[in-house]
């Protein structure tokens, strides 16, 4: 019988799950938890300096401030990458993240609408070509 590694991924979180709650926050899983956070600002880090234009290179610099609690440092990085693209839902949505964290609602409920504003853009003269050559 073989493995895979999400077999061993789902057996790991049932028995982190089934854990007693006096042991969640012992050295061993908070290292666990280091580790993550080591992992993702490295892969960042390794993004931004591969592409300092890729959307996806300032989203996953702004989830590592977030993961660090720096919200104020994750919001203006999601911002560069919707400066980049202003199409690029999700980096509208980690904004519209951002702005929670800052219980600033207002903003959340306008960035997180932007992208369906754009997307209205793309869908309809799609449609209207559909129509036109398939009519």
């Amino acid at each position: 019988m073989g493995w895979s590694s999400t077999s061993v991924s789902k057996d790991a979180l049932d028995v982190f799950q089934r854990l007693p709650l006096k042991h969640y926050n012992t050295a061993w899983v908070l290292s666990q938890h280091l580790k993550k956070d080591m992992r993702l600002s490295y892969l960042a880090q390794e993004l931004i300096s591969i592409d300092r234009l890729a959307l996806q290179s300032w989203c996953a610099m702004g989830n590592c401030d977030s993961m660090q609690k720096d919200h104020g440092t994750a919001l203006k990085n999601f911002q560069r990458a919707v400066e980049l693209n202003s199409r690029f839902t999700y980096a509208h949505t980690l904004c519209g993240h951002g702005y929670v964290a800052f219980e600033d609602f207002e903003m959340e409920s306008k960035v997180t609408k932007m992208p369906l504003r754009s997307m209205q853009d793309i869908i309809m003269p799609g449609m209207v070509l559909q129509r036109r050559v398939f009519s």
